[in-house]
């Protein structure tokens, strides 16, 4: 920013001027990117959908708090996610009055989880969760296989990254751990499964 102060104006390879405001979305989308690898450790980032990748940047940015609509529109915007469409019964977001709050999967009903197609990442491990702490072992096995994320190593290894980065503590990282406990194991470098037992 400061070396583009220093111009009256400045142009891209193809001679159209780059604005302060296109500028500071492309800084704020690298920085983004950028937290998001070092959490996520390696996952590609193409691999995780939008929603995702906002609820693990405010869990680790914001934890569990409650925050004003323009921050958190500041944060959604930089992952590429319309706040206004991830509110509301159903989805991850809670909105009050000015004030933002993301879901816990404590926070949130089973049955009222949306079924999309394709799955958000959050919203099956959020669901897997639930079924993990109501016991329903079979069904979660189920659920897991009718989303494509029961064998999926991108999937455990989100789950996994999401479980280091919350406190010491945290309900949600008590139920994330739980889970992984039931999770298929990826063995060997070509990240082949293995199925463990789920119920019981």
């Amino acid at each position: 920013m400061e070396i583009y102060g220093k111009y009256a104006k400045v142009k891209k390879l193809s001679g159209e001027e780059l604005k302060a405001s296109e500028l500071l979305e492309h800084v704020k989308r690298y920085v983004t990117e950028y937290a998001l690898g070092r959490i996520l450790k390696g996952i590609k980032l193409e691999h995780i959908d939008p929603v995702t990748r906002f609820y693990i940047l405010w869990r680790w940015t914001y934890n569990g708090q409650e925050i004003e609509y323009d921050d958190a529109r500041i944060l959604s915007q930089a992952v590429g996610v319309e706040l206004e469409k991830i509110w509301g019964k159903g989805n991850v977001v809670q909105k009050s009055g000015g004030k933002i709050k993301v879901l816990s999967p404590q926070d949130r009903k089973i049955e009222e989880i949306k079924d999309r197609h394709p799955m958000i990442l959050i919203d099956a491990l959020h669901k897997a969760c639930l079924l993990w702490h109501a016991e329903r072992g079979k069904e979660l096995e189920i659920f897991l296989g009718s989303t494509g994320y029961l064998n999926n190593p991108v999937f455990w290894e989100t789950v996994q990254a999401l479980s280091e980065l919350l406190p010491s503590g945290d309900k949600e990282k008590m139920m994330i751990q739980g889970l992984l406990l039931k999770a298929p194991a990826v063995i060997g470098e070509e990240r082949q499964i293995t199925l463990e037992r789920w119920s019981g």
